[in-house]
């Protein structure tokens, strides 16, 4: 076992930025790889439950309470990893998560690899990460949440879309955990799917809340609500927390990428219609008491399970 050090080396934080896609992006990348190759990789230990190539899995278990969390959890389920080629395209027109089964492309050295000698590789290469953490998370949610007892077509998309929304809340908190330096990399490359954020320190009770916050704004954007009529909620919202922390999450709510909530979600629901409805039919009866509401105003079931999954999350965060 590699010896271990208290903290990864200051040097791995001198991280550079820049906005997803473009040449500079992958130029960007590609310096803080090499970085990341030569301060940190010969350093870390050998983690528990680390996956052989997927890439920086070891980093973020060992820097990410949350993500070992979600790991051990993920396992404790019964779930399953396999290795094999697999492209984000193909992986998000895929069914997959309605399984307990998660496939992920091990090609971590070859990442490394082109950040030496071919960073323009990096460009197709980043098209067959995976990102391991929502992945697994949707899983887990399977394993958690009841379902709603009637399945009409309506029902079932915003059943799915609130599904969608905890776990890219849950995306969000890595992020945090993690801060924008060691999330960094993990983003640029598509292994994380949330860079973190300069979140205003919040105690345990609004941490929460804030996070509340962010669930149920995306929830709103997923289902096509308007920002102006989110921003009008979150700023009026019972929720106890500072106005600056009720901004600051819908900011970042709102800035999902609108690919995402226009073009991916809605065809991934149109592709998988039918297997969405034969899964939640699949439930046992005693699991079959979700209220789903019934307009964008009902938030009652939401809100509760919202606070059951995240938690156990949020309890290991801090400030």
């Amino acid at each position: 076992m590699k010896s271990r050090t208290r903290k990864p080396p200051k040097s791995l934080f001198r991280v550079e930025y820049s906005s997803l896609g473009g040449k500079k992006h992958f130029d960007v990348l590609a310096r803080n790889l090499k970085r990341f190759e030569h301060t940190v990789q010969d350093e870390l230990p050998q983690v528990e439950h680390e996956l052989a190539g997927q890439p920086l899995d070891a980093f973020h278990l060992y820097s990410s309470k949350l993500y070992q969390y979600s790991r051990e959890s993920f396992l404790e389920l019964g779930g399953h990893f396999h290795a094999g080629l697999l492209s984000s395209e193909r992986s998000l027109r895929s069914s997959g998560l309605l399984s307990n089964d998660i496939s992920y492309t091990p090609h971590e050295d070859e990442v490394f690899w082109a950040a030496r000698e071919n960073p323009r590789a990096l460009e197709q290469l980043t098209r067959h990460s995976t990102s391991l953490f929502h992945e697994q998370n949707h899983r887990i949610l399977w394993h958690v949440l009841p379902v709603p007892l009637r399945l009409d077509r309506a029902t079932v998309r915003r059943y799915f879309n609130y599904v969608e929304s905890l776990v890219v809340t849950l995306d969000m908190m890595c992020g945090d955990e993690l801060g924008t330096a060691r999330s960094a990399i993990g983003y640029q490359l598509g292994v994380l799917y949330d860079p973190g954020t300069n979140r205003p320190p919040l105690p345990t009770r609004e941490r929460l809340n804030y996070y509340q916050v962010c669930l149920r704004a995306t929830f709103l954007w997923l289902e096509g609500a308007d920002e102006k009529s989110i921003r009008a909620w979150g700023e009026k919202t019972l929720l106890d927390l500072p106005m600056q922390a009720r901004k600051h999450a819908l900011d970042r709510a709102l800035r999902l990428d609108p690919v995402f909530t226009e073009k991916t979600n809605p065809l991934w629901q149109k592709l998988h219609s039918r297997a969405m409805k034969d899964f939640l039919e699949s439930f046992p009866a005693a699991r079959k008491n979700f209220q789903m509401g019934k307009t964008l105003s009902d938030w009652n079931d939401e809100y509760i399970w919202g606070e059951r999954v995240l938690t156990p999350f949020a309890r290991r965060l801090q400030g």
